[in-house]
């Protein structure tokens, strides 16, 4: 099953536009910092990782925006100021139980929850640990199972 993300791209000094990408897998939070990480592998200056994460991720595509697809299950919102050297990270996921409207035209609306609002580079470092430790104990399972 796929775990689908847009990834919102904000440039904050107003020398470009905010670009906005939609990738159908792998949008969970490991997979998506390691989507980042290829990003800034290839292209470290910020006004050129939209870019940057389109040469470096298969099958990411511009979109419209978060809202453009109504299929996704996180939000990630990269964030340059002209005040700070670097990136801020806000991860939203999408809240499974729909909040109860009473609208009745409107129906059930579906909520975000933030998981994650920081430094970008942090937030790679901390799931790369976490994929670092899941591997070890499939390893260590591995290992002992012979």
């Amino acid at each position: 099953m796929s775990t689908r993300a847009t990834y919102l791209f904000k440039d904050a000094t107003g020398n470009s536009a905010d670009v906005c990408v939609y990738v159908h897998h792998d949008g969970y939070p490991v997979g998506a910092a390691a989507k980042l990480a290829d990003t800034l592998e290839t292209e470290g200056s910020s006004h050129r990782l939209p870019e940057a994460f389109i040469r470096a991720n298969a099958g990411a595509e511009i979109t419209g925006g978060h809202d453009s697809h109504g299929d996704t299950e996180y939000q990630y919102t990269i964030s340059f100021s002209p005040r700070k050297t670097k990136a801020n990270l806000l991860v939203l996921k999408r809240d499974t139980n729909p909040i109860i409207v009473i609208d009745p035209q409107l129906g059930g609306v579906w909520g975000w929850n933030s998981i994650y609002n920081g430094d970008l580079e942090s937030f790679i470092y901390d799931k790369a640990l976490a994929m670092n430790s899941i591997n070890k104990q499939h390893r260590d399972k591995g290992e002992s199972s012979n």
